[in-house]
């Protein structure tokens, strides 16, 4: 006769004969799960009800306890004795009678070895449940926390244990488990950057070793401890990448015309042979030719294929006809006194036209931080989605549509450029082209997840007539991304704007950072994480990470611009909404409603008025909209969408 109950991830409870229990209040959930938790020890009424009910008044409250209990009796039913003991001034849960899932994953390491992913994660605890009241939100960070410590610590010993068999692969698989709950555990880094030097990619490891300092520095203001930097200064030294000279090249690749195709060239060093030049050369071709590889829908030749042209006078027609691919990038890099110059070009290798080029001017006494930075800037201006100098050129080129991965993807940038529009008349369209990418190819991972984007803004922009219906589209849409290839970040992307507007913002959060590990380069993801940090309250964050991906990205398309004005006015940063919002090229409803209350909240209620009112007649169901429905501004906190609509009020009334 035994009760269940599952409390990681959405509440459920489960009779003796397998019946659901339909328990629907949320206070009610919380409180069975106190219960269960202290596991037949007794909490005081008192306890409870300033814990559950800390918003009422103490008469109110012990009344509400009472009509909790007997609304649980009401559920239980009486088919099967009831499994809680209570009284006058306690209550428990009978162990014997319920069995829960914490009490097996309790232990996370038999949940590590049983299982490849453990099937709850520690900030799972009671999901959904949001009640008002410090020591309620302050009760359920603690339980999180504790289950986020058993999971780590459980975490580590499964890296440990894969380290000593020599699984090295799964130690890192596991230390990736460690930082997605501990983003500062040395320990995690040290595991992933032994993987890499196991398998001889010093690049890599340097980079894990950044991302680590680069972690503690910017939230810690602390370094790496002396085992850490152990592992640096040993693998530092040995940064300069060259190709086997007397191993024989690979074949070429077959041309690909189904997608952009390009060859990172060595860059050129001048300042000295075996200067620090020459080594920054060497490893900037590297770091651009991997973090372009992270984008799954170009082709990149492999840096051992580019690199037997090092020290070569080469035609770059001839090079990309050899490598079968499109265009070329090349550069040099010249050391001018504490200066240090890049000069970038891409080229189109079917006629030898410059596409694009760009010139550097840095200084600086980390080289490896401004390899990195010169990295991420290179690949954003080529390699982006929306802007991306590569992607335009390969658009604009003469190619013939010769196969159906061609004409999928053709299809797939044609829809995105409609659905961009943000418009209902072009959202029709442009889904309609993705779904033809789609069904030309249906492992096309970047369609389904933009068309997985376009139900969450027809539920967001009241297109859809079903909000529930077109979110859950939306998220269908997402796994299809995912399952049709789970390391493309896309997939993880439109899944993290489904989990935003279900109002899940922690899973939200998890699944664009899990976006960014795969592709810590996509400055388009890395705008829609700062967007998302102000949802959450995290608003001055998310300012930072835009302005970032606006750095890393300096072709951004407007709606890096259109986000940040709403994540200001989230920071009440409301003299930069302003400033922001006078330099834009095009505006949206919304964003003028931003400007509206940013006035109203300066005091300058007659211009925030003639604002609002503009707005109000030429988007009336803009207004309506957030107004009546909380789910329009998918805000964690009520407060942070209280701030928004206060201020739209006093623009209105003036």
């Amino acid at each position: 006769m035994t009760w269940t109950l599952r409390l990681m991830g959405k509440f459920e409870m489960t009779a003796p004969d397998g019946a659901a229990v339909n328990l629907t209040s949320q206070r009610a959930q919380a409180l069975v799960a106190l219960l269960a938790l202290e596991n037949g020890h007794s909490v005081g009424r008192p306890q409870i009800w300033a814990l559950l009910w800390e918003d009422r008044a103490e008469a109110q409250a012990r009344n509400s306890l009472r009509q909790a209990f007997s609304a649980l009796r009401k559920v239980c039913g009486v088919t099967h004795p009831f499994p809680f003991h209570v009284d006058a001034t306690e209550a428990s849960i009978v162990p014997d009678m319920v069995r829960t899932d914490i009490q097996r994953i309790a232990d996370w390491s038999e949940v590590m070895r049983d299982e490849a992913e453990p099937l709850f994660r520690y900030q799972d605890f009671l999901l959904g449940v949001t009640l008002p009241g410090a020591e309620f939100q302050a009760w359920l960070v603690r339980e999180r926390e504790h289950w986020r410590e058993l999971f780590v610590r459980a975490a580590l010993e499964a890296v440990g244990t894969a380290e000593r068999t020599s699984d090295l692969p799964e130690a890192s698989r596991r230390a990736e488990m460690v930082l997605e709950a501990d983003p500062f555990n040395e320990a995690a880094y040290r595991a992933q950057i032994r993987e890499r030097l196991a398998v001889g990619d010093r690049v890599g490891a340097l980079r894990k070793y950044q991302q680590c300092r680069d972690r503690l520095r910017s939230d810690l203001q602390i370094d790496p401890g002396p085992e850490t930097q152990s592992l640096y200064h040993q693998i530092s030294a040995a940064i300069l990448v060259t190709a086997p000279q007397n191993e024989p090249l690979p074949p070429p690749a077959v041309p690909d015309r189904e997608k952009p195709s390009i060859v990172v060239l060595p860059f050129t060093a001048h300042g000295g042979v075996g200067s620090f030049v020459e080594d920054f050369a060497a490893g900037l071709t590297e770091s651009l030719t991997d973090d372009l590889s992270r984008f799954h829908d170009l082709h990149v030749a492999a840096s051992r294929s580019a690199f037997a042209y090092q020290q070569r006078a080469v035609d770059v027609g001839s090079v990309c006809r050899e490598l079968a691919v499109r265009f070329a990038l090349s550069g040099r890099v010249q050391s001018d006194g504490g200066r240090l110059r890049v000069q970038a070009r891409l080229v189109d290798g079917s006629d030898g036209r410059v596409v694009w080029t760009e010139r550097y001017d840095r200084t600086g006494d980390d080289l490896w931080d401004l390899r990195d930075e010169l990295s991420e800037v290179i690949v954003a201006t080529l390699a982006n989605t929306y802007g991306g100098r590569l992607r335009k050129a390969f658009q604009k080129s003469p190619r013939a549509v010769s196969s159906v991965g061609s004409e999928a993807y053709d299809c797939f940038v044609r829809g995105i450029d409609m659905v961009d529009q943000w418009t209902f008349e072009a959202l029709e369209p442009g889904t309609a082209l993705l779904q033809r990418a789609i069904d030309l190819d249906p492992g096309f991972a970047k369609a389904h997840a933009k068309l997985s984007f376009c139900d969450v803004i027809a539920a967001h922009e009241g297109w859809a007539p079903d909000f529930d219906a077109a979110l859950a589209d939306g998220y269908r849409k997402a796994r299809d991304a995912i399952a049709a290839d789970d390391s493309e970040p896309w997939g993880h992307w439109a899944l993290s704007y489904c989990h935003l507007f279900a109002g899940k913002h922690d899973l939200c959060l998890h699944a664009i950072e899990h976006a960014l590990r795969l592709n810590p380069n996509d400055a388009d993801i890395i705008a829609d994480l700062g967007l998302f940090q102000g949802c959450a309250g995290q608003a001055d964050r998310g300012v930072d990470t835009l302005k970032d991906a606006m750095r890393r990205n300096p072709h951004y398309p407007d709606w890096y611009v259109l986000q940040l004005v709403q994540v200001l006015f989230d920071a009440h940063r409301y003299a930069e909404v302003i400033e922001t919002h006078g330099r834009m090229r095009i505006t949206s409803p919304l964003t003028d409603l931003y400007l509206a209350a940013s006035h109203a909240a300066l005091g300058d209620l007659p211009k925030a008025q003639r604002i609002f009112g503009k707005t109000r007649a030429e988007a009336p169901e803009v207004v309506d909209r957030i107004r009546t429905d909380p789910r329009r501004l998918p805000y964690r906190r009520h407060e942070d969408q209280a701030h928004f609509l206060d201020h739209i009020d006093r623009a209105e009334r003036g």
